[in-house]
């Protein structure tokens, strides 16, 4: 096999090892690069245990640390985020256009990536998502990158901050097909050693509406 494809790995697993200051430094496209190559091996195992094992760092899932680790190196901020890392059991609730509410049951996985440098999670349930989140200390706010296959190919992208106990992301406001400003918003809330509450609002031309709720209890 030609040499040029398992240099891709090895690159993105060099840039693994860097700390967060050099990190920033990183092009826009080798940062996409590293995300694709991620998602690439995590959910297809397509290029088998060498290149996995060339893309692992200490700090990522093991047999020892499941969850992975967070790396000295990393924002401290990165911190905020830590009371999700785990496995939750938890009941999704979802608004309908006639305005009644259906529940469903929900696993979800939050664990330490990029050699313990971002938080990435899935869940597995009706619907199937996998979401990276990192903290940008050159802006000062958490960037959430959302990715799923449910509906063709879907990728947002989600800023926000952690305050008074609360984890509050937003995309930018965009206009939808009606013509109406529109923007999302997702909130984690209540936050326990053992327990969380997610809320998902979407605010249409400034009027706000709680279209999805999830209740999570820890299980792992």
């Amino acid at each position: 096999m030609p040499s040029r494809i398992w240099s891709i790995p090895s690159r993105i697993y060099a840039y693994a090892q860097m700390d967060w200051r050099s990190m920033l430094m990183i092009g826009a496209d080798m940062k996409k690069l590293i995300l694709a190559t991620v998602v690439l091996l995590g959910t297809t195992g397509i290029m088998g245990g060498v290149a996995v094992s060339a893309l692992a760092g200490a700090y990522d899932p093991s047999p020892t640390h499941p969850f992975g680790q967070v790396n000295p190196a990393a924002p401290a901020e990165l911190s905020q985020f830590a009371f999700a890392i785990g496995r939750w059991s938890c009941e999704v609730s979802n608004k309908g256009p006639d305005d009644t509410w259906t529940t469903a049951p929900l696993a979800w996985r939050f664990h330490y990536t990029l050699n313990g440098m971002a938080i990435e999670d899935q869940f597995d349930g009706e619907l199937r998502y996998q979401d990276f989140r990192q903290f940008d200390v050159s802006t000062n706010t958490w960037k959430h990158t959302f990715m799923g296959m449910n509906y063709g190919v879907e990728q947002y992208h989600y800023e926000g901050t952690f305050e008074n106990g609360e984890m509050r992301l937003q995309n930018e406001v965009a206009v939808n097909q009606a013509g109406q400003e529109q923007f999302f918003r997702f909130v984690f809330h209540t936050i326990a050693d053992d327990s969380f509450q997610w809320r998902g609002l979407v605010f249409t031309d400034g009027v706000e509406n709680n279209n999805s709720n999830i209740s999570c209890q820890r299980s792992e």
